[in-house]
This record gives structure tokens, C-alpha cells and sequence, in this order.
């Protein structure tokens, strides 16, 4: 544990430093919501009644190459509308900061889809271990299909490959066999 301080920058705006610890290889942040209400995802009604909290363990960006964790104490509140069918929910961040059921910062998110993008599975996998933001290859894929557009942009020009137009319009050995 260290007495040094954290610089703002390193802490996702919205969470508050409850404190830390600066390791050789890994900074670890403990932090909490800044608000102290949080509006029912149900009802939409905003309550301060504490329920309970537990512990989430966030990926952030490294810093002076180590890894930055966060420890994020995240809060359980009461829905106090009657008429709402739940009776406790979580403590909703900013999705620009952290999405529901996150274990990365959406900006760490973010870098991860760009070498996703740009290397693809393992090559990826290998980069983001060297920038100290390790990432299995499986899950650069599952970012990459989750991060992709919904809708299909309007297609203007179609380019099939001459070599694998062959192979689909060839007969396969098995249809050779049948006729």
C-alpha cells in the first residue's frame, strides 16, 4: 500500500478514490458511485434508500505500464413506488463510464474494439498483452460481434472472389460420388 496520491486522470469521472494501492506490476483503485441516490431501472423513480453493496472488479487503461484495476463498491437501493415489481435494484452508471454487468470501463472497451478491428483475434490478443491490457483472443471476437452495427449499411458494389467462386461452384466430392 502506498501513501502517494492517485491522479485524477486515472479515475473515471463519477466514482469517487476511496483509496489505493500502487503495486510493481498492477495499481489497484477502491472506489464508489459519487451520487447518493440512483434511479430504479423499472419505474424510472429515483431512491436514496440503501439496500446493501457489494464489490465489482473493473479493467481500466494501464498506467506507466501496469494494469489498473478498479474495485468498485456498488451499491444495492430499496424502490420505494408501491407499484413497481422491483423491490431492490443496483446502483446504474454512466454508460460512458461503466455498462451493467461490465468487468472493463466502456474507454477500455473502446481501445479493444479499435485492435480488435484493426488484428483480429490472437494478433490482437498478443498487443494488448504488450500495452498491459491483457484480453483473450475469444473475447477480442465476442467485443467485436457485440460492438457490431445492428442494421446492414446500403451495400453499392458486391467484389466475389474469383478463387472462392470456384470452390462454391464446383461440385463437392460427395455430389461427385452420387451421380
Amino acid at each position: 500500500m502506498s501513501n502517494r496520491t492517485v491522479p485524477l486522470e486515472l479515475v473515471p469521472q463519477g466514482l469517487v478514490v476511496d483509496h489505493h494501492e500502487i503495486g510493481t506490476a498492477r495499481i489497484v483503485i477502491h472506489a464508489h458511485g459519487a451520487s447518493a441516490t440512483s434511479v430504479c431501472p423499472t419505474c424510472g423513480l429515483a431512491s436514496s434508500s440503501l439496500h446493501s453493496h457489494y464489490e465489482r472488479s473493473l479493467g481500466d487503461f494501464p498506467a506507466h505500464g501496469r494494469r489498473l484495476g478498479i474495485r468498485l463498491a456498488a451499491r444495492r437501493f430499496r424502490c420505494r413506488n408501491a407499484a413497481c415489481d422491483r423491490q431492490v435494484f443496483t446502483e446504474r452508471f454512466a454508460p460512458d463510464l461503466i455498462q451493467a454487468h461490465a468487468r472493463r470501463t466502456s474507454r477500455l472497451e473502446v481501445v479493444l474494439h479499435a485492435i480488435g478491428l484493426a488484428l483480429g483475434g490472437r494478433p490482437g490478443e498478443r498487443l494488448a498483452a504488450r500495452l498491459s491490457m491483457p484480453v483473450c483472443a475469444d473475447t477480442l471476437l465476442r467485443l467485436l460481434r457485440r460492438l457490431a452495427p445492428s442494421t446492414p449499411s446500403d451495400v453499392r458494389v458486391v467484389g466475389i472472389d474469383d478463387f472462392a467462386c470456384l470452390l462454391y461452384t464446383s461440385p463437392s466430392p460427395r455430389d461427385r460420388q452420387k451421380s
